[in-house]
């Protein structure tokens, strides 16, 4: 039945939970959970208390980014008594999206002791393995999710997820284009689909891509960076930060996502936050050596090279190649006069930038400009 039909049936019967349910569901399917709330705030109070009622309520706010309040009322459902795998998967999903791994790993625990492994509840398990940089667990998960349900659309793209992430791509691939059968709109399995014509450098192919994926899943935190990805190399800087600024608050703990959100500053010759950036990087993992080469990178800038030689040593021993603290080397040389080595490097990078998931040619490019016009 249409929304427009439910809503005028609705409107002649005001009361009727049942009617304002079905509405909700179908708005909820339609990504409009703000709709779907307020066509449930219609009802009387008496009847907004009821269950299915309240748990469309909790959806809504899962739907909408509103995580903690649906784990709030996910979890007043089961104090009141009302126990159900579909209140159980959602409640944990809900820790999730709210990154509360341990807490969506103890209720994981609780619900298969009660339902047994559903399907519905091996495919919240690989999310969970996955969330926790476990892949290959996480595609063991989707496996047996699969197993017991063959045409789960969920699990073909969490498995092809995690193969990606474990660096299978051929494989991740094949399980995307399988999940994208069953559901052509999944979201981990259009993920992969997107970053494998980034890798093959089809820039506009990937903007749409992640383009589609935004439109249904507007929070997902790698189609914003992904999506970021594709403004930085078009040259669109003040877009792509803002991108990135979001993808930060649904992926904290994502130190690429920083490095990126880091670059879009210093492309803007924004020093001090492409610093702070890195800076929140660091807080995460203090041993990666692209960090260590853009704080290099922004110690160069303030002209305290010192600091930035030490920082990019750091870097060297961390990682040999790390692109921040090559660049950072150039910047220092040019700063130091010895302009033969800085162009020697600037050469290197770029020679090398290529396949770079951040936008060091452009930043190169830049560096070249400006020996460029001290050479002249």
């Amino acid at each position: 039945m249409q929304t427009t039909q439910l809503r005028r049936f609705l409107q002649q019967d005001p009361d009727n939970a049942g009617l304002a349910c079905a509405l909700a569901e179908a708005l909820i399917a339609q990504s409009a959970a703000d709709e779907a709330l307020a066509a449930l705030a219609t009802l009387p109070a008496s009847e907004q208390a009821k269950p299915q009622v309240r748990f469309l309520q909790s959806r809504c706010a899962l739907v909408a980014g509103r995580h903690q309040d649906a784990v709030s009322g996910y979890r007043s459902l089961l104090a009141d008594g009302h126990d159900a795998l579909g209140i159980r998967h959602d409640y944990i999903h809900a820790l999730l999206c709210a990154r509360s791994l341990e807490q969506a790993s103890d209720a994981l625990a609780l619900a298969v002791l009660r339902y047994g492994a559903t399907a519905e509840l091996l495919v919240l398990k690989a999310r969970i393995e996955a969330m926790r940089g476990e892949s290959r667990h996480a595609a063991a998960s989707a496996d047996a999710a699969l197993a017991a349900d063959p045409a789960n659309a969920a699990a073909a793209g969490v498995k092809a997820l995690a193969l990606h992430d474990d660096g299978d791509y051929s494989a991740a691939e094949t399980a995307a284009e399988i999940a994208l059968k069953l559901d052509p709109q999944q979201h981990e399995a259009s993920l992969v689909i997107a970053s494998g014509l980034r890798r093959r450098g089809e820039i506009d192919a990937v903007a749409r891509a992640y383009e589609r994926i935004l439109s249904r899943h507007p929070r997902s935190a790698r189609a914003l960076a992904g999506y970021a990805e594709t403004a930085l190399r078009r040259g669109d800087f003040a877009g792509a930060e803002s991108l990135l600024r979001e993808a930060t608050t649904h992926m904290p703990e994502h130190i690429g996502t920083w490095h990126a959100l880091a670059w879009a500053q210093l492309l803007q010759g924004r020093h001090a936050d492409a610093d702070a950036s890195y800076r929140r990087a660091y807080a995460i993992d203090r041993n990666f050596g692209d960090t260590h080469g853009g704080l290099a990178l922004a110690a160069v800038l303030r002209g305290e090279y010192a600091a930035a030689e030490a920082a990019i040593a750091r870097a060297r021993r961390l990682d040999p190649r790390a692109m921040t603290a090559r660049c950072a080397e150039v910047l220092l040389a040019d700063a130091q006069g010895d302009t033969d080595r800085a162009e020697a490097l600037l050469q290197s990078v770029l020679n090398d930038a290529g396949g770079a998931e951040i936008p060091v040619r452009e930043f190169a490019a830049a560096m070249k400009s400006l020996l460029t016009a001290k050479a002249g």
